[in-house]
Formats: C-alpha cells, sequence, structure tokens
C-alpha cells in the first residue's frame, strides 16, 4: 500500500509540474501581449509628432519656396514678390477629378517665356516646370484660381494657357 501511495503523489506531482509549466507559459504569453499593448500605446502617443514634423517639414519647403522666389525675382531686376503663406492661398478646394486632369487650362507663371512654371494645388502648392501644373477642367475654374493667386502675387506675370 505504502508503494502505491508513493506512485500516486509522484503522479499528482508530475501533475502539479505540468500544470506549473502550462502556467508560466501562460503568463509569458500574457506579459508579451503586455508589451505589445505597450508598444500600441507608445506608437499611438507619437502619431502627433509624426504630425507635427511632417507640418514642419512642409513649412520649411514654402519658407525655401518663397526665398527662392525672391532670389529669382532679384536676378530678373523685378518686384520682389510678398513672402507669404501659401497654406491659404489653398484655400479653395477642388473636386479630385478637377485636379487629375493633365489636359484642360493651366496657370502660368512667365519669368521665363520660353519655359513657363505652372501652378499646382498639389501639397502646400507652388510654381512646378511645365506639365507639373494643375490643368483645369474648365476655364471658369483656372480664372478663379488665377484670381486668387493675383492677390499674393500681384506684380507677377500670370496667364492661363490651353494644355
Amino acid at each position: 500500500m505504502l508503494k502505491s501511495q508513493k506512485e500516486t503523489l509522484e503522479a499528482r506531482l508530475r501533475s502539479l509540474e505540468a500544470e506549473q509549466e502550462r502556467q508560466e507559459h501562460e503568463l509569458a504569453d500574457l506579459k508579451e501581449l503586455e508589451e505589445v499593448s505597450r508598444l500600441e500605446a507608445l506608437l499611438h502617443d507619437n502619431e502627433p509628432i509624426e504630425k507635427r514634423l511632417k507640418a514642419e517639414k512642409a513649412e520649411k519647403t514654402v519658407n525655401l519656396e518663397n526665398e527662392l522666389e525672391q532670389e529669382l525675382a532679384r536676378k530678373k531686376n523685378l518686384p520682389l514678390p510678398k513672402v507669404i503663406d501659401k497654406k491659404a492661398i489653398n484655400d479653395i478646394e477642388l473636386p479630385e477629378e478637377q485636379r487629375a486632369v493633365r489636359h484642360g487650362f493651366v496657370i502660368c507663371l512667365l519669368f521665363n517665356a520660353k519655359s513657363p512654371s505652372e501652378w499646382s494645388d498639389e501639397g502646400v502648392g507652388g510654381w512646378r516646370e511645365q506639365l507639373g501644373g494643375t490643368a483645369y477642367a474648365d476655364q471658369k475654374a483656372a480664372e478663379e484660381r488665377l484670381r486668387e493667386l493675383k492677390k499674393h502675387f500681384p506684380e507677377y506675370p500670370l496667364v492661363i494657357r490651353k494644355r
């Protein structure tokens, strides 16, 4: 009888050890899940930082574009353009189908008549090389944008051309 009690206790001990090992694995899995949750929360907290960094990069781009436009005006002996917030120009929101048009009416900047720059509504807006600007589906939309741009660039030689 003593032998059977010993075997029973050993079997019970093995069962308890197996249960303890199973619980340790579950605990390790739970710790991994907590770590994943912590990392997800950290990532979520960093999203505003990423947005702020993108906004700062866009602002630097706008400032650089303003500086380049002023330098170009100085070299061509043109009146210096006003430094503007180009984000304000993009207040007129155009339908997506008008932005995607490759043929239509474009607004050109004629500092160089042989290769005029074109206005683009993409990003923070700005002057792009030929075929890089926004082509408006109809002349009315192009004239509306031209009026807005002339408020910000009154001394610039701006025209609408058909592409």
